[in-house]
């Protein structure tokens, strides 16, 4: 209400030097035509006044009103935003150190792991290096083995060979006389 005052004021003021340059043209005041000019001027001061106080004043109050509602509203959204984003920080905060704390717990792992794989491998190449070398040492007997055998069969025969060229029927027959002596003393 205040506002369509000064709003009333502020239009008297402008129109009363108009009003006044007017009257200046006229040698003698008349009630006929100065008076109406007068009376048109108040019964316009009057509707102007009427009008922005019916129409234009209830209007930018309830603007005014509304983007004051809009501006606190807007505030609120402001804060509560500010809130969200803070909490969201926080979050991704809180998110970061979690895969942070992730990442090294599988590097850790990974280690770990690594760390058995190696073992385990190490484990692995020691047993069949183990198993490795009792088969050689295995075959080796073998060898061992086969080469004495096959030693006694050679000397075995190279003797046999030998008694058979070297000895002869009289030698044979000494040698089973003697033999049977000796069996024949143990009785």
């Amino acid at each position: 209400m205040k506002k369509a005052a000064a709003a009333f004021v502020w239009a008297m003021l402008a129109a009363a030097p108009a009003f006044a340059s007017g009257l200046a043209h006229a040698d003698h005041f008349e009630m006929r035509r100065d008076g109406s000019w007068i009376i048109n001027f108040v019964l316009l001061a009057a509707g102007l006044f009427w009008i922005i106080t019916r129409f234009i004043g209830p209007a930018l109050k309830q603007r005014s009103e509304l983007l004051q509602q809009e501006m606190d509203n807007g505030e609120r959204a402001r804060k509560e935003a500010l809130a969200r984003l803070a909490e969201m920080e926080g979050k991704l905060k809180a998110f970061e150190s979690e895969a942070a704390r992730i990442r090294q717990d599988a590097v850790d792992e990974g280690e770990k792991l690594k760390k058995q794989i190696i073992a385990e491998a190490e484990a692995a190449s020691r047993r069949l290096l183990d198993k490795a070398r009792a088969e050689v040492e295995s075959e080796t007997i073998k060898a061992r083995g086969r080469l004495k055998k096959e030693a006694v069969e050679m000397a075995v025969a190279m003797a046999a060979d030998m008694l058979k060229k070297n000895v002869n029927e009289k030698d044979q027959q000494g040698a089973v006389k003697q033999y049977a002596q000796s069996v024949g003393g143990r009785q």
